[in-house]
């Protein structure tokens, strides 16, 4: 919770929002506290060999991120209506919500040429649905498999298609997230015994409860040594592109392509920061 906004809905008295002021940060390695690491770029390469094992629809998310340095959530949300097409052969897109809007700042995400191909054919749909749906990418895997069966399929097996899964009309950051690291797994061969822990302990013979518990947890943290080493998160897009923008263009280009907030900048300022990250995008979005 926010304190600000906790003292404003009355969440909290105002004595504890004082006292609550005069008490110090928490000191980097002088406490029990989890230190979480900083966010890293992913290398581009890697990207490229993680795309061809993803689902087409998230393959695009990927790459639209990767061309935008939109936020993950930004590009889950995105819709038709939110999009302008510009004459200046710059689309722009104004996420209906996002994270700096609670300071009176608007965000325009800047989409140049080469996104424009990726985006242009998911927009040709209902102008309010969402252009990335779990249930899109649903159907073309199942289509996929249906055509690479060597035996027809059994009466209980065409049930279950039929009755489908109850997918989402569009991605979170939780979804996209976990679809980027199954493309990973393929991607980088996890093992098998690793990518699924519960079958391979589920097939080892005479093993009591209390082993077969043990033997899941160890194959758990092996799994999770293992995607922590090879799998890469939609946040670290954002900041592949952060770093090649501020490689080329500087700090303050990254900051108003990227839409970071920045109290010190006042709003006469903002349609040339606008006009800039406009600009860049055309060069190399």
């Amino acid at each position: 919770m926010r304190l600000p906004w906790g003292l404003e809905e009355e969440f909290i008295p105002a004595t504890v929002y004082d006292a609550l002021k005069h008490v110090a940060w928490l000191k980097k390695g002088r406490s029990p506290a989890r230190e979480t690491d900083l966010i890293q770029p992913v290398a581009e390469g890697t990207v490229n060999d993680t795309l061809p094992h993803l689902p087409r629809v998230v393959a695009d998310m990927v790459r639209l991120q990767l061309l935008s340095g939109a936020r993950p959530g930004e590009i889950c949300a995105l819709r038709p209506c939110d999009v302008t097409r510009g004459t200046n052969g710059v689309w722009t897109y104004r996420p209906a919500s996002h994270k700096t809007e609670h300071h009176g700042r608007e965000r325009r995400i800047f989409i140049g040429p080469e996104g424009q191909s990726v985006l242009g054919p998911y927009l040709d749909r209902d102008a309010e649905s969402y252009c990335f749906s779990p249930a899109e990418a649903e159907a073309e895997r199942s289509a996929a498999r249906r055509a690479a069966r060597q035996s027809p399929m059994t009466p209980s097996q065409r049930m279950r298609t039929a009755k489908g899964r109850a997918l989402r009309d569009r991605y979170v950051k939780d979804t996209y997230n976990r679809a980027i690291a199954r493309g990973c797994e393929i991607a980088f061969g996890m093992p098998e015994e690793l990518r699924y822990a519960g079958r391979t302990v589920a097939r080892q013979k005479g093993l009591t409860e209390d082993q077969q518990s043990r033997e899941k947890e160890r194959l758990q943290a092996e799994a999770a040594a293992w995607r922590a080493k090879h799998c890469w998160s939609p946040n670290q897009l954002r900041h592949t592109r952060a770093t090649a923008i501020r490689e080329r263009y500087g700090l303050e280009a990254a900051q108003t392509v990227l839409g970071h907030s920045d109290p010190r900048v006042t709003e006469i300022y903002a349609e040339r920061d606008f006009a800039m990250a406009a600009r860049i995008m055309q060069a190399i979005g």
